[in-house]
């Protein structure tokens, strides 16, 4: 696949395939297309030309497959006066199977109190919450996008393992 934003290329003739229930790490300097790749497998943005297909399936002719992928990163997918709660029901609503009492076990853990107030968290403890989120659907393509952004040392070491766990 190819995408430009204007004049500049940022993905050019792209070509990559990710075996399920793998761990897989995107390396390389900013502005080099790590997040806008991620941005198309999820249907976030469209590619210039080319096409991504999840088993033969072209992803965004099939909600079925784009169920199928979950992702999170420094983009704001939240607005800032929603309660952590509301987030994880909203979520529930569209991902069925989601594990609501893992991501109750994962705030304990992370300290974060689900009453709070999306706007009102730090760097840190958004990431941390959408990485929460990411662990707690039920998919088999899971995208982070800068997963540890504002993360504190130990809760990088506690998310790492609870990624490895899951």
């Amino acid at each position: 696949m190819t995408k430009s934003f204007g004049k500049k290329s940022v993905l050019e003739n792209v070509s990559t395939f990710f075996k399920p229930c793998t761990i897989y790490g995107l390396l390389g300097r900013n502005g080099v297309g790590k997040s806008t790749l991620i941005h198309l497998i999820s249907g976030r943005i469209f590619a210039d030309k080319g096409e991504i297909t999840l088993d033969g399936n072209k992803i965004l002719e099939s909600a079925p497959e784009l169920e199928r992928i979950f992702a999170v990163g420094q983009f704001e997918m939240y607005q800032g006066g929603m309660k952590l709660i509301e987030i994880i029901n909203d979520t529930a609503r569209f991902y069925p199977g989601f594990d609501k009492k893992y991501v109750v076990k994962l705030a304990e853990k992370f300290e974060i109190d689900l009453k709070s107030r999306y706007g009102n968290l730090s760097t840190g403890y958004k990431t941390i919450f959408k990485d929460i989120l990411a662990l707690c659907v039920p998919c088999e393509y899971i995208f982070f996008d800068e997963p540890v952004l504002g993360v504190d040392a130990a809760n990088r070491n506690l998310f790492y393992c609870e990624l490895i766990d899951s």
